[in-house]
């Protein structure tokens, strides 16, 4: 049966504003009919239960919806989308809830498919207010072959006896997201470069050669690494030839360092920052804590209160203290929307206190939250009310990691919609973690593709730092990895290799009158080859072209 693709995202607006979806760029056709119930019920019907028209709360226009008399949490307001989608194409789907009838509740934006057989998706899901509207945004799409009977778009989710609102709703195609996405590359990601060319006493050298090369990018491009880095060279060539930045996957974590009270360890992780360092390879810390409580070591559980803070203060001060002016960022406390351990025994201030004491120990490393279910699920909302709550606490929060694993695939216009609620902190975003999961390296390698091209779109991220590349060292098998086991490139592998490329600018010409040639050029550290006219040697330089919307202007003077 073929699978429904789809995904979730959750935006929390308090208070009344203009509503509007958030796709992308994509500005296609609104399919639902009456989507802001400006018409009453017209086009809406109820799964049991009662609909009637709202004027007292709305978000925008005159009228909203009230879903009311429901005495089972599926019961809610529905529209028929059958006639309105076709296979093989994305749809965005935007809907403004909130409830009336208890403080807070679950609301679910559902997709029910009736294709031989009968699914119900959850595209989106947020805790929602009796005080405030919440923007639920999912998106999903019908693989090929797809010929469903019924497609039913539906809200429901609270208690029996809880009103559901809703207003304001959509359904649109999401449109070529991938000249959307290299439209946004070619503004974000790319700056025009002019260049003067003159001798040493100031003249201006016409018909010089030049030659710009990338050597590296400002956007991170990167993996994480384990041991084998030490022991293994073909995988330690490989991570030295084709990453620009790393981060381990356990050794630096609590239990690897100290799995026996007092007794530390960083073998491990001394050797490989040390070849990192060797190679010019930024480090990312993961992690100080880890907040999930089947990953905390049976001594640190036993502590009493007043030994553990003293416990968690060593914790700071040796792991964060030893690789301090070294690591780059550190993740303070790993996956806090899946885990609250350290928090339920030291109270509500931990976590806020966690990031002002690593803070202190290395002033300079960035400190980011880190968690998953934020781009590849549905909890976006709620890590950007937790990211809220430790800046409201005082926690210098520097950064927002992302984990994206992924086993269906990427909706683009979903992704990006997430980041972009992600990046309205005004914080630099981090893809921490990524992979895509399918047997079929074809399959992954589009899966692949959608991700990274949507990803390096947005403004915001920073960087994409995948969580292993060969598949005889990756924590989801070969059905995850780049690399098979004999070291052969597979499809995904290749796809990744070919973004690469696409997005390394080398171009060469001629500088004209005056000396000048202008080109434009991806972001990061150049060499740059400039060989006079006549019988001349290339002269060498090296430059760094970095973010901004103005052109870089650079003299350069040859002998």
């Amino acid at each position: 049966m073929p699978r429904l693709i789809f995904a979730l995202l959750a935006f929390v607006l308090c208070g009344r504003s203009y509503a509007q979806g958030i796709y992308g760029g994509q500005s296609t056709a609104n399919l639902l009919e009456n989507p802001g119930f400006e018409l009453g019920i017209n086009g809406w019907y109820p799964l049991s239960g009662q609909l009637r028209e709202e004027q007292n709360i709305v978000i925008h226009g005159a009228k909203s919806l009230r879903a009311t008399s429901r005495t089972q949490t599926w019961m809610g307001p529905a529209q028929n989308i059958l006639p309105k989608v076709q296979v093989a194409t994305d749809y965005l789907v935007n809907a403004w809830v909130r409830i009336s009838g208890a403080a807070t509740d679950k609301v679910i934006l559902t997709l029910k498919k009736v294709d031989g057989q009968t699914t119900w998706t959850h595209l989106a899901s947020a805790i929602v207010a009796d005080s405030g509207w919440v923007n639920l945004v999912g998106a999903f799409n019908l693989p090929p072959g797809s010929n469903p009977s019924e497609l039913t778009l539906y809200v429901e989710g609270p208690q029996a006896g809880v009103d559901i609102l809703l207003d304001y709703c959509s359904l649109r195609a999401a449109g070529d997201w991938r000249a959307q996405a290299n439209a946004r590359i070619e503004q974000h990601r790319k700056r025009d470069w002019n260049f003067k060319i003159v001798d040493v006493n100031g003249v201006s050298v016409d018909g010089a050669s030049i030659e710009l090369n990338q050597l590296g990018h400002h956007f991170a491009f990167g993996t994480a690494i384990n041991e084998k880095l030490l022991s293994d060279m073909t995988y330690q060539q490989f991570f030295l030839d084709n990453f620009e930045w790393a981060v381990f996957e356990n050794q630096t974590k609590w239990p690897h360092n100290e799995a026996v009270q007092g007794v530390l360890d960083y073998s491990n992780a001394d050797a490989m920052y040390a070849i990192c360092e060797q190679n010019g390879i930024p480090v990312r810390g993961h992690c100080v804590f880890w907040a999930v409580d089947q990953y905390i070591q049976s001594w640190v559980k036993a502590l009493d209160t007043a030994s553990l803070g003293q416990a968690m203060e060593s914790r700071i001060n040796s792991v964060v203290g030893r690789y301090k002016g070294k690591f780059e960022h550190w993740d303070v406390n790993n996956e806090m929307l899946h885990g609250s351990w350290y928090q339920d025994q030291l109270g509500a201030n931990a976590r806020a206190t966690m990031f002002k004491k690593v803070k202190a120990v290395d002033s300079q490393a960035k400190l980011f939250v880190n968690d998953y279910s934020v781009v590849a699920g549905g909890r976006t909302s709620d890590y950007l009310s937790q990211i809220q709550s430790l800046q409201s606490q005082g926690a210098p929060v520097d950064g927002i990691g992302a984990q994206c694993h992924f086993s269906d695939d990427p909706i683009p216009s979903a992704v990006y919609a997430r980041l972009d609620l992600l990046a309205s902190t005004g914080l630099p975003i981090w893809v921490t973690e990524f992979d895509v999961g399918s047997p079929d390296p074809q399959i992954r390698a589009s899966m692949l593709e959608r991700f990274y091209r949507t990803v390096f779109s947005h403004s915001a991220v920073e960087g994409i730092l995948m969580w292993g590349f060969w598949a005889g060292a990756h924590w989801r098998g070969p059905e995850s990895a780049l690399v098979d086991l004999n070291w052969t490139i597979n499809a995904a592998g290749q796809q990744y290799f070919a973004l690469i490329d696409e997005w390394t600018t080398r171009e060469n010409g001629l500088s004209t009158a005056n000396g000048r040639w202008s080109t434009r050029a991806f972001h990061g550290e150049y060499e740059i080859l400039v060989t006079p006219p006549g019988p001349s040697q290339a002269q060498r330089f090296v430059y760094q072209l970095r973010p901004n919307t103005n052109p870089k202007h650079t003299t350069l003077t040859v002998f």
